[in-house]
């Protein structure tokens, strides 16, 4: 499957290394052109601009900083994979998602964050945490499964896998307060 990843920062350029290893054929495109060449030497093809890594992508994954970057960068690449599936995997919150869907209706998106960090990104084994069109999703999965352990489907709606992603990012921060509580309880006792 050709996919297209926009955005090779660290979770990125795990996805990318794993779906490379999954046997895809993956173009990347960051902003910051170093931070994608050296996924050239792991055999994905660097383009050098958003529209070039999406030109014939049947997936395209965005992973950037905020929904401003979000839609600008669709802005400038949609038009250059109007029938790929766009997986927004950039954790901006279900009114973030809500606004790109807004924006781009004439996209085949997909809600699609990840829980996991550095390490599961590179080892293929994120939680991907996904909504839309369920026709979508399927078209989209074989690249979905190149960098996750697990797909939990949130439904159709647009913005509730993001919802999804912000409830479990909640419990983990309260679960790292209360371990810490704890510590310091017992360091003090």
């Amino acid at each position: 499957m050709h996919v297209a990843v926009l955005g090779t920062g660290i979770m990125g350029a795990g996805m990318t290394r794993s779906l490379l290893r999954a046997g895809h054929d993956v173009r990347v495109w960051n902003r910051t052109a170093a931070r994608a060449q050296p996924l050239a030497d792991e055999g994905a093809s660097v383009a050098g601009t958003a529209a070039g890594a999406v030109e014939g992508a049947e997936v395209v994954l965005v992973m950037l900083w905020d929904t401003p970057a979000v839609l600008d960068v669709l802005g400038s690449a949609a038009g250059a994979a109007p029938d790929a599936v766009w997986l927004q995997g950039s954790t901006i919150g279900a009114d973030g998602m809500l606004e790109v869907a807004a924006a781009r209706p004439d996209l085949r998106l997909v809600d699609a964050p990840v829980l996991g960090t550095k390490g599961p990104a590179e080892q293929g084994k994120l939680v991907a945490l996904l909504s839309g069109a369920p026709a979508d999703v399927a078209a989209a999965q074989p690249a979905i499964d190149g960098y996750s352990a697990r797909s939990v489907c949130a439904g159709e709606r647009l913005g509730a896998a993001s919802a999804l992603k912000l409830a479990c990012n909640a419990w983990v921060a309260t679960m790292n307060a209360a371990v810490g509580q704890s510590i310091a309880l017992a360091e003090g006792l």
